[in-house]
């Protein structure tokens, strides 16, 4: 199975340089850099809600309003972009209650008062630092009872992460030979070509980024198109 490694030395081979000239440590992060532009750049012209996702993962606890965001070190990603909202199993034979978001400074009454005035059946929460605030605090201990939906962020790949496990299997395979191509304009510049990385850097960011959003846009079904995207600011 292709990895990002044979990504790499495909793009040695095109631009005639070797591991000793073009490190593979030099090379990974390269290769990182441009997977994130791919992401930033599709996040913003196509939806946000590209990598959106849904897990259950945290357990309620007793009269406890605050819950950690989880933070998911391991696996295809890192961190969560935008937490979109919650929601809460107080009971284990209910179904999950979305939770309404507030904002904290807006909110009349102190936050004492949330916990024996709200219904379980009309939660609120909010966000502050790195974890929500939920009201009322659960009466049970349930395991995996706070679902969240979340954009997350791609974590960065090695060079032996597979084909399967770049973009989330969110871009078709077929596509990744392009990575190769685009580490042309790294490549150039190690060797002081600067003329031609400039190149090589306006040919993906106006070019290529635009034409593979245009393929991605024409997938169906899950995509979820708001409208044709401004790609003006990347010209």
């Amino acid at each position: 199975m292709a990895t990002l490694q044979t990504r790499v030395d495909r793009a040695r081979t095109k631009n005639y340089v070797n591991s000793t000239q073009y490190t593979d440590t030099v090379a990974l992060e390269d290769a990182n850099v441009i997977i994130h532009q791919i992401e930033d750049y599709i996040t913003s012209a196509i939806w946000e809600g590209f990598f959106w996702d849904i897990l259950s993962i945290d357990t309620t606890f007793v009269d406890q309003n605050e819950y950690t965001i989880p933070v998911i070190s391991t696996g295809l990603f890192n961190w969560t972009s935008k937490l979109e909202s919650i929601s809460i199993q107080y009971e284990t034979d209910w179904d999950f209650i979305k939770a309404t978001e507030k904002n904290r400074e807006t909110l009349e009454y102190d936050l004492t008062w949330y916990n024996t005035n709200t219904s379980i059946r009309y939660p609120i929460y909010f966000i502050a630092d790195n974890s929500v605030f939920i009201y009322p605090a659960p009466s049970k201990v349930i395991v995996w009872a706070i679902k969240f939906y979340w954009i997350r962020s791609l974590a960065d790949v090695t060079l032996a992460t597979t084909d399967a496990n770049l973009f989330w299997g969110k871009i078709p395979t077929k596509y990744y030979y392009l990575i190769s191509d685009w580490l042309k304009q790294f490549i150039k510049a190690w060797q002081g070509k600067e003329d031609e990385a400039i190149t090589a850097r306006r040919l993906f960011e106006q070019e290529i980024l635009p034409w593979i959003v245009e393929k991605l846009w024409n997938r169906k079904v899950w995509i979820s198109v708001r409208g044709t995207p401004d790609l003006s600011k990347y010209k």
